[in-house]
């Protein structure tokens, strides 16, 4: 009760308080309005509208009403009723309220709200309408008032006057003017204040101009929103500076369509010269205007005239940063109205997707877009699947993402989120192409972005680390990246990267190189200053290196050498570095030192990860000088000797000479190769380190050998004299002959030769990596020599390694992923293990059984002659001889400077005498076989590096790469641009195997196998030939050559070739000429291709030079295509060439042909179909077409295969039908349709001669695909042209019906053959058979016809047209109801006409007198 009762005291004080409040304001108003004068003139307008209830203030104060609006507005019609001439009294009254408002205080607080009276209880509010308002919602009164304030907008001509109270009133008057007109109750004469509105516009000042126009479309009603928008396109025409504000009208009006587009297209014109604020609005309006048949068309156009380049020319940073504001509102504007419109996204993207490089490039407008689209869950997968499309086609570039960052990277941070998934998504990719993409997009972002957002992209890097090797190498090369370009940036990120220390278990050995070479930069370079992470590191370490495990050690190894280089490199101010550090290097390098040498292969990587630092880093010259002494030391030590002084044993039993020296008796040296020995204590384990604090091993001498050159080319700027002694001097070994009975031998002693035979290839192989570059003539020789003597150590060594089964080389690449898996690479490839895998060849049955339906096209024509071959192989498996190639990774890598030699062209060799007088000259050049040598393996190292193939998960982890370690170490540019210094050579060699194939078959008199085309010679030179094109088409078909960092790259690549086509360098120097006079330049080599696999590289080269002129079709390419399927291709044995290798090379010639035709597909594939076959049938089991040379029995069905591909190509290709095309159009698509449909009857036809199971395989299967494609694109235009060409129409149904009903006999072949690889494309096909029926139906049914449909059943009949037996047709019907469905169409003449098929019943429709049948038969 005491808490009720202190309720009610407190509300009834704050019931008091209000009221005294009330009071006090009620009392000051009266006061106030005490203190206040009325206004009095004595006119009309005065009196009348006091005694309606309003008192006209006459100072600086607001009108008093004192009584409701509602009663002021009722009051004054019956005052003005009153008189009998209203309107006189009306002139009279508005006579009195101009005058009234001439002063502009008065004239303000006319058109603000009045203020209702204290007295006036009736009143709705405080403050009632504004004086003018009231008199404006009087029918009488209206008009003319209208008139009077329009006219009164005219008064404000300049800026001065627009605004004429205070700025805080936050209003002007034409403003307050026209808001006057806002939601009147009635307008009296809607067209005439219109009219009047439009008038005065023309003459009122800018501002008053966007204030009635934005006005207009809130005060007219409907009827008038066409003649206002006619008049506002016209304003807009003549006045760019409205356009902002007629839009914004114009979007609140309902305007005719037509009107509208030529807005539409008004605003479009002018987005070039917009204001970039202005965008928005216009940019809104177009979209606002879109509809589904208009959005492509304005999407394109949009796109063409909206430009990001231009919009921040010129500008200083405040206005970089409000085009920026402006440029994020103008994409919100885009997003909302995709949000409003779906139509708009889909057109967009489609206008991005139909962009080709031959036109433009994408703009950053695209770019902004896909971004956009991508934060939107609809169209996120469409967006990241155009983004592959356009990196791909190369429409989006790398420049085009840097330059986004950089002018706009306040809208490229707005769609961060898009960014770093689409980034983490092409990184992922397994194409070079996106990846390559994905890290521009990563390292843009982070040299563009803030702390918090760079952070995300390196959390965002570290996680690539720990997945797919393509992932951790991308990821790492960035990284890298961005340790040399901005370390200051991601030092502080540091931390985050230790955390990849614990996972090196998933990470290759380079990959942990690069791993510790950015760790070693950003701890110990000058912006490292975590001292606690250079001692995590330094432990880690000596964990590493005192492991017994191999794995650990070597990681060791290569932190260790990381951490060493960054420490050593040389100061930038060139001094030398401390005392301190200097001893800090060289007990790092003495701990590397002692806890591998016991250990070979870690050794090796020592001296190889070493010999990468000093080739390629500055180091520090007292650091340099002590490397290169104990080098040179240890060098001489272990493994040179003198023949004179040294005496040594020859424990391996296999007659130890010297041999391979290039020095003349006179200029003999007294050292050579301690090699054999050392090979032979190796493997006995007889050698004694007690005497040594290290191991001396064959295996490293290589790699030692290759840092002691390294280290004294860095001392002496390249020169090599002080050890060019080596190059040529011999090697203890043993003697050659003893290679020829290697039968007689013991097993440790083949593998001992072996050993040697290997060891001695990899120094071969070293020394060409040192000398290769020297400009000496006479070093060039003994180069030359020393790679005469690898191709004859190779030949030896595949003469030993085939009596030696299971012999593992010593390894030569240490920085591969386990040794284990460097055994497997060399043992599976032995001839034994080959020739055995070829005894465990399934059975020719077992094969059809469990052969793939979809591969046997392609293999199955040869598998009798692969069987037959197999045989043959088996009876002379002691002859089989490995392939050297094979063993790649047990050999030493041949750098890229080597190929130098290739330069080489006559050699003179000057030999002395004992006086120094010239004794004997000698000519060196490459022969054969040492070119042969040199370009296989710059095949092989250019297909690795510029590999444009897509990679795949199953790929065995790192067994690719290996025998590539220094190269992976260059970029793909790189390489490319080290190759192109060899075109020249090349082109060289090119033309001189050339000239040897055509001199040799000239000397044949034109007989391309005659005497001498076998020889050893003359297939090493053709061997050389295909290689060379093979080269220039791995380099060519890269697609990092069309991208924008290497367009000068192709340009010097294509002159190499154009100028030797026109014989000098004038002309054009344009890329698309250069590619095609480098076509005209390839194509004279087409008569002396010497085999077919030849003849399809020289076509993939010229191909790959069409699609860098952007052309799809070349014609020269069809018409070399066509000669080399008339040409007969023959093997060594002068016996018609075949095998699925052969057939393999021939689809490709075929397609090539059908697709580069001159005329078209359709016709080459008719040409084929009319002459060679019949000439094949004609010719016997083993004969051949007289034509076409190539076709043959079992060439037949990869002729089959790749036509009805390409007619399926084709037929998908031909453009869809619409109503808009013109009548020659419409009939050339008809017509086209109509050649396609009769081709696929042609091909289908040929299963009756050649019933092979392969050839009913690919009809089943095309001829779906093709039924599927007519249904898709081709029915819709028969429903176009069917009433206006019905007979065309009805040929091309009849010829299709013919085509589906050999479909059908096929599908009953596979029954009665029981062929489960062919059934299996029976369900399918019949379905859509049954689809194709129905459709027909529904044509007909649209046209009124569907009285001419027809069904009945289909005998069934096999392949050759004849019946099946019934109890099958019994079996079958019981199975199965089949229909049939048989389009004929015709037009009867006056006479009339009769069905001409016996199969089928008929049914005749009368429409319009015509009689037009349709009778279907077709069996499913």
């Amino acid at each position: 009760m005491a808490k009720s009762k202190g309720k009610r005291a407190r509300a009834n004080e704050s019931a008091n308080v209000s009221k005294s409040s009330k009071s006090t304001l009620s009392k000051k108003r009266k006061l106030a309005s005490s203190n206040l004068k009325a206004y009095q003139d004595g006119s009309m307008f005065v009196k009348t509208v006091e005694s309606a209830g309003l008192t006209l203030m006459g100072e600086d104060a607001p009108n008093v009403l004192n009584v409701d609006q509602v009663i002021f507005q009722r009051n004054m019609q019956k005052a003005l009723k009153k008189n009998v001439t209203v309107t006189e009294t009306v002139k009279e009254f508005l006579d009195g309220l101009q005058n009234y408002i001439e002063e502009e205080p008065r004239f303000k607080h006319s058109l603000l709200r009045t203020v209702s009276s204290p007295d006036c209880e009736s009143a709705r509010s405080g403050q009632q309408d504004s004086l003018i308002r009231l008199l404006l919602n009087i029918e009488e009164i209206q008009p003319p008032l209208i008139s009077l304030l329009l006219e009164k907008l005219a008064e404000f001509l300049d800026e001065d006057n627009e605004s004429v109270f205070d700025h805080q009133d936050g209003s002007s008057l034409p403003k307050m003017i026209l808001s006057q007109f806002y939601w009147l109750d009635r307008i009296v004469n809607v067209k005439e204040m219109t009219a009047k509105m439009l008038e005065i516009v023309e003459v009122c000042s800018l501002a008053v101009q966007k204030d009635i126009i934005g006005c207009i479309p809130e005060v007219i009603t409907d009827d008038e929103h066409n003649n206002v928008a006619i008049k506002l396109k016209e304003l807009m025409e003549q006045n760019s500076e409205l356009i902002v504000s007629i839009l914004n009208s114009l979007s609140n009006l309902n305007v005719m369509p037509e009107l509208l587009k030529e807005v539409c297209k008004s605003a479009m014109q002018t987005l070039n010269s917009a204001n970039l604020e202005d965008l928005p609005v216009i940019v809104k309006f177009i979209l606002r205007t879109v509809t589904p048949s208009t959005a492509l068309e304005i999407i394109q156009e949009l796109r063409r005239n909206l430009d990001f380049t231009s919009s921040q020319a010129c500008l200083n940073e405040n206005q970089k940063k409000s085009a920026e504001d402006s440029e994020l509102i103008l994409l919100e504007t885009i997003r909302l109205n995709v949000l409003f419109n779906k139509t708009i996204a889909t057109a967009w993207m489609k206008a991005i997707e139909v962009v080709t490089a031959d036109e433009s490039q994408l703009g950053l407008q695209d770019l902004f877009v896909m971004l956009m689209f991508h934060g939107m869950a609809a169209h996120k997968k469409a967006v990241e699947g155009l983004f592959r499309k356009k990196i791909r086609d190369y429409t989006l570039s790398q420049e085009l993402v840097e330059k986004s960052f950089e002018a706009h990277p306040k809208v490229m941070m707005n769609y961060f989120t898009s960014v770093l998934y689409i980034s983490c998504l092409l990184v992922r990719s397994l194409e070079p192409l996106l990846s390559v993409f994905a890290t521009a997009l990563y390292r843009e972002a982070f040299l563009t972005f803030d702390v918090h957002h760079k952070q995300a992209i390196i959390g965002a890097l570290v996680t690539h680390i720990g997945g797919t090797n393509r992932e951790r190498d991308a990821s790492l090369d960035l990284l890298l990246e961005l340790v040399n370009t901005a370390a200051k940036e991601i030092a502080t990120f540091a931390i985050f990267l230790k955390k990849n220390l614990d996972d090196l278990h998933k990470l290759s050995l380079p990959q942990v190189r690069k791993l510790f070479v950015i760790l070693s930069g950003l701890t110990f370079g000058d912006d490292g200053q975590e001292a606690t992470i250079q001692d995590e590191l330094h432990n880690f370490v000596r964990k590493q290196l005192t492991c017994s495990d191999l794995s650990y050690k070597r990681i060791g190894v290569i932190a260790a050498l990381a951490i060493f280089k960054k420490m050593s490199s040389k100061r930038s101010d060139g001094g030398p570095c401390s005392d301190a550090k200097f001893k800090q290097i060289m007990i790092l390098l003495k701990l590397v030192r002692s806890s591998c040498k016991d250990w070979p292969q870690v050794v090796g990587l020592f001296c190889d990860e070493m010999s990468d630092i000093v080739g390629k880093t500055k180091l520090d010259d007292r650091v340099q000088g002590e490397i290169a002494e104990n080098v040179l030391n240890d060098f001489q030590e272990d493994y040179v000797v003198d023949i004179a002084t040294d005496e040594l044993t020859d424990e391996s039993g296999l007659s130890m000479v010297t041999a391979y020296s290039l020095e003349t008796e006179e200029s003999q040296n007294d050292i050579a190769m301690n090699l054999l020995p050392l090979i032979s204590q190796a493997a006995k384990k007889t050698q004694s380190t007690s005497k040594k604090s290290r191991g001396v091993y064959p295996m490293c001498m290589a790699p030692q050998f290759r840092l002691l050159q390294v280290c004294i080319k860095a001392q002496s700027g390249g020169n090599l004299e002080d050890i060019d002694a080596l190059l040529g001097c011999p090697i203890y070994t043993f003697r050659a002959e003893i290679a020829d009975k290697m039968d007689s031998l013991s097993a440790e002693e083949k593998e001992l030769a072996c050993s040697c035979i290997v060891s001695t290839l990899n120094w071969f192989r070293e020394i060409i990596n040192a000398f290769a570059a020297t400009s000496l003539a006479e070093l060039k020789a003994k180069v030359i020599g020393r790679v005469q003597g690898i191709t004859e150590l190779e030949t030896m060594l595949e003469k030993c390694l085939a009596v030696t089964p299971g012999f593992n080389p010593p390894i030569a690449t240490f920085d591969a992923e386990a040794s284990s898996d460097i055994k497997a690479a060399g043992s599976s490839t032995s001839g034994r293990s080959k020739a055995g895998a070829k005894k465990k060849r399934k059975k020719p049955s077992q094969d059809k059984e469990n052969m793939p339906a979809a591969d046997e096209s392609g293999v199955s024509s040869s598998q009798i002659d692969e069987t037959e071959d197999d045989e043959k192989s088996a009876l002379t498996l002691a002859e089989v001889r490995v392939n050297v190639r094979d063993y790649r990774a047990f050999f030493r890598e041949l750098d890229l400077d080597v190929f130098h030699i290739l330069s080489c062209g006559l050699l003179t060799k000057h030999i002395m005498d004992t006086d120094h007088h010239t004794k004997e000259v000698q000519h060196l050049q490459l022969e054969p076989a040492q070119l042969e040598f040199l370009l296989g393996d710059l095949l092989d190292k250019t297909k690795h590096a510029l590999t444009t193939k897509k990679a795949t998960h199953l790929q065995v982890k790192g067994k690719s790469k290996l025998g590539f370690s220094r190269l992976d170490q260059l970029s793909a540019y790189q390489v490319a641009k080290k190759l192109v210094k060899f075109l020249q050579s090349l082109a060289h060699h090119l033309e001189a195997t050339n000239t040897y194939i055509q001199a040799l078959t000239t000397q044949n008199d034109g007989l391309v196998d005659g005497p001498g085309s076998t020889s050893t010679n003359a297939l090493k030179m053709k061997s050389c030939f295909q290689l060379i094109l093979e080269i220039l088409l791995t380099f060519f078909s890269w697609d990092g050559l069309l991208t924008k960092d290497s367009s000068s790259l192709l340009e010097e690549a294509l002159t190499v070739f154009a100028v030797k086509d026109v014989g000098q360098s004038g002309g054009s120097k344009t890329v698309k000429h250069l590619s095609k006079k480098c076509c005209l330049y390839f194509q004279e080599f087409a008569s002396s291709v010497p085999n077919l696999e030849s003849g399809v590289v020289l076509l993939s080269l010229l191909q790959a030079l069409t699609n860098i002129q952007r052309v799809q079709r070349n014609e020269a390419i069809g018409k070399l295509s066509e000669t080399f399927l008339k040409r007969e291709w023959l093997d060594q044995d002068g016996e018609r060439c075949k095998g699925a290798k052969h057939n393999e090379s021939l689809q490709k010639v075929i397609r090539s042909h059908l697709c580069h035709s001159g005329e078209d597909t359709l016709q080459a594939i008719e040409a084929i179909c009319s002459t060679g076959v019949p000439e094949l049938m004609n010719a016997g089991t083993n004969g051949c077409s007289t034509t076409y040379p190539t076709l043959t029995q079992s060439t037949f069905s990869s002729f089959y295969r790749i036509m009805f591909e390409e007619l399926v190509i084709y037929q998908k290709a031909v453009p869809a039908f619409s109503s808009r095309d013109p009548m020659e159009t419409q009939s050339q698509k008809l017509a086209d349709w109509n050649v396609s449909v009769r081709v696929m009857y042609m091909l289908i036809s040929l299963i009756k001669a050649f019933e092979a199971r392969t050839n009913v395989t690919t009809a089943l299967k095309y001829g779906k695909a093709s039924i599927e494609v007519f249904m898709r694109n081709g029915m819709p235009a028969m429903d176009l042209m069917f009433k206006t060409q019905r007979a065309d129409v009805q040929s091309l149904l009849k010829n299709l019906q013919q085509s589906t009903r050999l479909l059908q006999y096929m599908c009953n072949h596979t029954k009665v053959a029981q062929d489960i690889a062919l059934t299996n494309h029976v369900p399918a096909l019949k379905r859509i058979l049954e689809q194709f029926v129905y459709r027909v139906k529904a044509m007909l049914t649209l046209h009124n016809c569907h009285e001419a449909f027809w069904l009945g059943n289909l005998k069934n009949k096999d392949l050759k047209g004849d019946e099946i037996s019934s109890q099958v047709c019994r079996a079958d019907e019981e199975s199965e109801s089949e229909e049939e469905e048989d389009g004929d169409n015709r037009e009867k003449n006056d006479e009339g006409s009769e069905d001409e098929d016996d199969d089928e019943s008929e049914k005749t429709a009368d429409e319009e007198g015509n009689d037009d049948g349709v009778s279907c038969s077709e069996d499913y």
